[in-house]
């Protein structure tokens, strides 16, 4: 070849991840022409001869079109951050310009053309590196116990430990990640020992404080005959109500979140604040916003820990214009603005500026929005036992697809997945032999 020419080989993206099933022959032979053209380059440069690939995605070509399913090219297509197929005019146009001079001092280089596509190890790196830090209440759970007699004066009870946020960390531990939990408990036996559970589970507990001389707090569940539960609760003194009153220790915990890829809240955890640490929280929630952090939020609405509706609506809105992802249940909704359909509620969480929502929405599935992605989930049929925790559970497996890369609508299927198995057992957590079988169907599980 005469000096300055140049080489464009066509490799593939399944060069660097080792395409889809049956492709090893396919992938390994890609990925030779990737190893061929930087050697190329090495040997052909001092001649003035450039080598270059190209590393095409899903393409729409007649070859797809006869070879590959539709549902297939659909879900490609919604991994890709661009939400679309390649055209083959684009890859004419990247081959033109790696030929031309107007890239002269560019060899040796596999070009990736596939719209933002990465392999499933680059999302597994993304996912173990992206850090979830979930800010809420746990308190000490009592529940009946069957099977142990009661006499005239004492009801066997089970003790546990529980909370909205705390039961979506365990399930986050769970599938692969590692969240941070912050919250405040105090010095007592019960409290050193819910702390030491957690770390067992592989919870981050480093920002988990223990107030000396307090207490946690508690809560009783009854659940009726067809799973559904109710609750009363003993915690007006629980400590974490005070988590950020004083100022110098709101400032240090700010710090350290800040490191934080995303912050978790619930109503729940806005609800037992009191006045003065929620107000400083959702101060500060703009600048950790505005330095790259994202926030998901769960509305989680009890009414009884509000004064009024129109407190909680207020701090509703305010904290869903400082939302990047929500995942509301629609039935609280209901409860805290009146009637209230899901295109309604997608309508006006998208107006207050929420670009990612997974409306939960009880037997009836999952609606995911979010750009270019508009899809309801069916639910997972299965054998009620007991509700608690089915939404802190849907929650997690929902943010663990996303972190691993999967599109809206299979993250939010990983999230029914592990809903439905936790609603067939007792309790807001199951064993974990159990839970961690969603994990497998992780991308790397």
């Amino acid at each position: 070849m005469a000096p300055s020419s140049a080489i464009v080989n066509l490799a593939s993206q399944a060069g660097r991840d080792g395409g889809g099933p049956g492709a090893s022959a396919y992938a390994c032979s890609k990925g030779a022409v990737m190893t061929f053209t930087r050697a190329m380059a090495k040997e052909l440069g001092p001649q003035n001869i450039r080598v270059n690939s190209l590393c095409p995605g899903m393409i729409s070509t007649t070859f797809h079109d006869t070879f590959s399913k539709d549902e297939v090219r659909k879900n490609v297509a919604g991994d890709t951050p661009l939400g679309r197929e390649g055209h083959p005019a684009e890859i004419a146009d990247t081959v033109l310009y790696r030929a031309s001079d107007a890239s002269s001092f560019i060899t040796g280089v596999n070009i990736d053309t596939n719209g933002g596509s990465f392999s499933r190890e680059y999302w597994n790196l993304v996912g173990m590196s992206m850090t979830i830090a979930a800010i809420g209440e746990c308190m000490l759970e009592l529940s009946k116990t069957s099977g142990v007699p009661a006499s005239a004066f004492s009801r066997p009870v089970n003790l546990a430990f529980g909370g909205d946020s705390l039961n979506t960390c365990i399930y986050l531990a769970r599938l692969g990640l590692t969240p941070s939990y912050v919250t405040v408990l105090g010095d007592d036996p019960l409290s050193l020992w819910m702390a030491e559970c957690w770390r067992q589970e592989g919870i981050d507990c480093s920002r988990v404080r223990h107030a000396k001389g307090e207490l946690p707090g508690l809560y009783f569940i009854e659940t009726d005959e067809e799973g559904e539960r109710s609750f009363f609760y003993w915690r007006d003194r629980a400590p974490v109500k005070r988590l950020l009153d004083e100022e110098s220790a709101a400032a240090e915990l700010f710090e350290t979140l800040g490191s934080v890829s995303m912050l978790y809240l619930s109503g729940i955890t806005l609800a037992v604040l009191t006045e003065a640490s929620r107000e400083r929280l959702m101060a500060w929630l703009p600048t950790y916003r505005a330095a790259g952090g994202q926030v998901a939020f769960d509305n989680n609405f009890r009414p009884k820990l509000w004064r009024s509706l129109e407190e909680a609506r207020n701090v509703y809105r305010a904290m869903y214009g400082m939302t990047d992802l929500a995942l509301p249940t629609l039935e609280d909704e209901v409860a805290l603005f009146g009637e209230m359909s899901v295109d309604k509620l997608i309508r006006e969480l998208s107006a207050l500026g929420v670009t990612e929502i997974a409306v939960k929405q009880g037997e009836h599935g999952c609606r995911v929005f979010g750009a270019g992605v508009d899809e309801h989930i069916p639910v997972v049929t299965t054998n009620v036992v007991d509700t608690t925790s089915a939404g802190d559970s849907f929650n997690a497996g929902y943010l663990a697809g996303r972190a691993r890369g999967m599109a809206q609508a299979d993250a939010a299927r990983i999230g029914s997945e592990l809903a439905s198995l936790v609603i067939q057992h007792r309790g807001a957590i199951v064993p974990a032999i159990l839970s961690k079988r969603i994990a497998k169907l992780l991308p790397g599980g």
